[in-house]
């Protein structure tokens, strides 16, 4: 039998969603590998909001398998949005790897949208996932009236939503 091939997106190692990686790692229906746009969580780094160095004490990258994608931009603060940080190869490691689905974390990413696009472009199925804070005072007119908490959703190769998961 086959095993499913999974490829995962996401800025940054996340300590709470290491189990996971490690659960679908051993699963042997599941080839399952992520693909980070940056390591910034995965090592020790200066915390803004607490004004000194912090590191995870469990660890991020064990148990499952990963790759760095080459980043076109970052400015390495440990701040993430749109345009930070940048990468243009999730298309190629999509078209290269055969992958059966591919599973994003977020939609606020340039490269994160681009590789969603390139997956409906090439017919990979989309699972998606994404936390969305409330909107504050300080969010744009746009994301005050559209915004809608969103746990995860399981996109078609044709955009379409198909069903919610771990809502």
């Amino acid at each position: 039998m086959k095993k499913y091939k999974l490829a995962y997106f996401v800025n940054h190692p996340i300590q709470y969603q290491v189990p996971l990686y490690k659960k679908l790692a051993k699963d042997p229906d599941i080839e399952f590998k992520v693909f980070y746009l940056d390591s910034g969580t995965s090592k020790e780094r200066l915390d803004k909001g607490f004004g000194k160095k912090v590191q995870w004490d469990t660890p991020m990258l064990e148990g499952y398998d990963f790759e760095f994608l080459p980043q076109v931009r970052s400015n390495n603060s440990g701040q993430y949005g749109f345009l930070n940080p940048v990468t243009f190869s999730i298309s190629n490691y999509l078209r290269q790897g055969d992958w059966d689905a591919a599973w994003f974390h977020g939609y606020a990413n340039l490269s994160l949208l681009l590789g969603i696009i390139e997956c409906s472009r090439i017919g990979v199925p989309v699972f998606f996932r994404a936390i969305t804070p409330p909107p504050t005072s300080r969010s744009s007119p746009i994301k005050t009236s559209s915004a809608k908490p969103a746990e995860c959703a399981i996109i078609a190769p044709e955009v379409e939503l198909v069903e919610s998961v771990f809502v």
